[in-house]
């Protein structure tokens, strides 16, 4: 279920014995938008603007799981002037992280190099809960309690919101999410899988796109051919059905 406290009071009341398990779309959402923020500010504060609208350009890049990244297709980036992969841009980010330990080295540099070490480290922190759920075993309990205990070691202000609110009200939910599997019944056979939000959510969010940039749709079964022209759907109409906006899917 969603993170919402009112949600949880609501579910505990209509079923008290239910298992309530966290959405695992809807707390790595929330992870994601604190690293996010981290991002933003550090763009903000460095002096090499190009690579600052280079790490802005490339936002989706930072949502992805690191060791899933891309390592074949290369790219152009206009911005720094260079060729990269999706793995080798984290490492180039990573080297210039490390350019504060030369010698002879200027001032706004090294200002730069401390602002990229610090995104990174909450880059880290993002990775590291998107491994829980890529790389699933039988420790997750013990490496959630020490992500969570690695926040409030350092302090995180990114961070620490988020892990105040893991620990104290969706602890048990968070443990559930990562652990959870049902088995999902079909005529050719039975799967053994882990439900999340994922889908709907995105399909919701596609909707909603479609929605702010519908201005001009007389009648709403037009909106709603497109709507299902967009999210991958191919039918035909006959004139009968075209009249009660009912679409055969083919």
């Amino acid at each position: 279920m969603d993170l919402s406290s009112s949600f949880y009071c609501i579910m505990h009341s209509l079923f008290p014995h239910a298992q309530i398990i966290c959405d695992r779309f809807h707390y790595i959402r929330l992870a994601g938008q604190n690293f996010i923020q981290s991002r933003l500010d550090a763009c903000s504060f460095l002096h090499d603007k190009p690579l600052a609208k280079s790490i802005k350009r490339n936002l989706r890049l930072f949502y992805k799981y690191k060791k899933g990244l891309d390592n074949d297709k290369t790219w152009y980036d206009f911005h720094l002037r260079r060729y990269f992969t999706c793995a080798s841009y984290i490492d180039y980010l990573y080297t210039l992280s490390e350019r504060r330990n030369k010698d002879n080295c200027h001032h706004n540099t090294m200002f730069d190099s401390l602002i990229i070490m610090e995104m990174l480290d909450n880059y880290e922190i993002y990775q590291n809960l998107l491994k829980l759920i890529h790389e699933k075993n039988e420790l997750n309990s013990m490496m959630i309690i020490k992500w969570l205990d690695y926040i409030f070691d350092t302090q995180n202000s990114y961070y620490l919101i988020t892990a105040k609110n893991f620990r104290k009200k969706w602890f048990i939910p968070l443990l559930c999410s990562l652990s959870y599997t049902t088995i999902y019944k079909r005529r050719t056979g039975s799967y053994k899988t882990s439900f999340n939000n994922g889908f709907i959510e995105g399909m919701n969010n596609k909707i909603k796109l479609i929605k702010r940039n519908a201005y001009g749709f007389r009648y709403f079964y037009n909106l709603r051919k497109r709507i299902f022209l967009y999210l991958g759907y191919s039918y035909s109409f006959t004139y009968k059905d075209t009249k009660k906006g009912i679409p055969i899917f083919l």
